[in-house]
């Protein structure tokens, strides 16, 4: 975070699956103060065949920062391949009203449940799910939506032909144009 300090605006990289969720949510702890709502992450018990009846196990993914340290522009990258956790992060991200740049996310999100059949090796069958209902903190949904970026953005032929980042290319305009108007 002290070498961050000395900088005039940040494009965060969220594009792969975070190898470490709590730097990204201490992160997100120094780039604003207060309280931001989280997604809403139920897991339903199966314990009643009616599935509005179930017993649901809420969790409160919602952070509370203690302090602005970083008082700068702030843009967020994703794509298609974010997924779970990931997108969580991201949503994170976006209601803490950071902009993301980029794609819109695969919108699946869950504990993942598997289930094998006739033991191992290849005729093995393996089946998974999940249980879980992920939504955004606003309550639309999440699963078979994505996190919507606020400037979409996507590579094409010529930029993947000719080894362009063209979202980080945008994030980073973006983030430029953000510094220009920038006043602390």
């Amino acid at each position: 975070m002290e070498k961050l300090k000395g900088a005039s605006g940040i494009v965060a990289d969220l594009r792969s699956y975070p190898d470490d969720s709590r730097a990204w949510m201490q992160f997100l702890d120094a780039i604003h103060d207060g309280v931001s709502a989280g997604p809403v992450f139920n897991l339903r018990v199966s314990n009643h065949p009616d599935y509005e009846q179930r017993y649901v196990q809420s969790y409160d993914l919602s952070i509370r920062g203690s302090k602005k340290v970083l008082k700068m522009p702030i843009v967020v990258i994703s794509n298609k391949y974010n997924i779970s956790h990931n997108e969580l992060t991201l949503a994170h991200f976006q209601n803490a009203k950071v902009p993301i740049v980029g794609e819109v996310t695969m919108g699946i999100n869950g504990n993942v449940t598997d289930l094998y059949f006739s033991g191992g090796g290849p005729k093995m069958l393996r089946i998974c799910f999940t249980g879980a209902e992920a939504r955004q903190a606003d309550g639309s949904k999440l699963i078979g939506v994505g996190v919507q970026p606020d400037i979409q953005v996507s590579p094409t032929r010529e930029d993947i032909r000719n080894n362009v980042d063209a979202i980080k290319r945008a994030a980073r305009q973006y983030v430029e144009s953000l510094i220009q108007q920038y006043n602390p």
